[in-house]
């Protein structure tokens, strides 16, 4: 798992909907991270570098 896209999902996920139940955030990140994955295995190698990349600046 890619840590630092789950983490940075999560993060906006929060901002977006501060009032949502930890339970609720963490459903729809397992979805979104899924989703985002199944994306990036269509990327060429230097898209998944930058996609990488990108995941660390949060």
């Amino acid at each position: 798992m890619n840590s630092d896209l789950f983490r940075k999902i999560t993060h906006t996920l929060k901002q977006q909907f501060p009032k949502a139940t930890d339970e609720s955030l963490m459903q729809k990140a397992h979805e979104m991270y899924e989703a985002e994955m199944q994306r990036r295995s269509t990327l060429s190698g230097a898209e998944k570098l930058r996609a990488k990349l990108e995941d660390k600046l949060l």
